[in-house]
């Protein structure tokens, strides 16, 4: 799993666009994969454990190009207390789970009313 840290302020629309890539670093054909992705405040198995999800994100897959768009609705960042948490985003093909992606999401305050 690549690690790379996320974030978004409170109220905003949050949209991340990642290319999946095969052993020869080409876009892989994720036909036939579903794709998910939650954001909580520790990873599972933490001494927490069981930890709530604080948010879902939606995962968008155009199958052909590889590409994956995970996105969180503005009314639900708008819902998110400021702060540091933990999310991960992995695939399911009905085989295989495969983890790709994971890190810190932060959640910063917003000052500006929309």
């Amino acid at each position: 799993m690549e690690m790379y840290d996320l974030g978004v302020h409170r109220g905003e629309t949050f949209r991340q666009a990642v290319v999946i890539r095969d052993g020869a670093g080409e876009p892989m054909d994720l036909s036939g994969y579903a794709g998910y992705a939650q954001v909580r405040a520790y990873p599972k198995g933490a001494p927490t454990d069981p930890v709530e999800v604080v948010c879902s994100m939606d995962v968008t897959i155009e199958a052909a190009a590889g590409k994956v768009t995970l996105m969180i609705a503005p009314e639900v960042t708008e819902s998110l207390t400021a702060g540091v948490y933990v999310y991960d985003f992995c695939t399911d093909d009905g085989n295989v789970v495969k983890y790709w992606l994971g890190g810190r999401f932060e959640v910063k305050p917003s000052v500006t009313e929309v």
